[in-house]
């Protein structure tokens, strides 16, 4: 987690200030440089990033590395649209296929 969020940080043509600015705007609290600085600090263990500006982080940064360091190990990954659309058409050619062999299925047991 800590590791992607310093990429995402390092990553953003923002400067951390304006990181913790817009995270400030965007979450409704009060966010500082020193809780970035702390929460990106492999020395501060204690610091926790919370999940609930994640959303924020992600919208700032254009990062979504932290949500798939929260996902590694579960299976689940995240999609940006362009692999949504072809998941999407992959499950379309599967169901396709699938009707095809029911349908040659259906001709054979009518003798067609």
């Amino acid at each position: 987690m800590r590791e992607a969020l310093t990429h995402a940080m390092d990553s953003c043509q923002l400067s951390r200030e304006q990181i913790a600015s817009e995270m400030s705007r965007l979450t409704g609290e009060s966010i500082s440089i020193n809780h970035i600085n702390n929460w990106t600090s492999g020395a501060k263990r204690d610091w926790r990033f919370p999940m609930e500006y994640v959303s924020a982080l992600v919208v700032i940064t254009g990062d979504a590395g932290i949500v798939s360091a929260i996902l590694e190990g579960t299976g689940l990954a995240v999609l940006d649209e362009d692999d949504q659309m072809y998941v999407e058409y992959g499950r379309l050619v599967v169901e396709e296929k699938q009707r095809q062999k029911k349908k040659r299925a259906l001709m054979q047991k009518l003798g067609v």
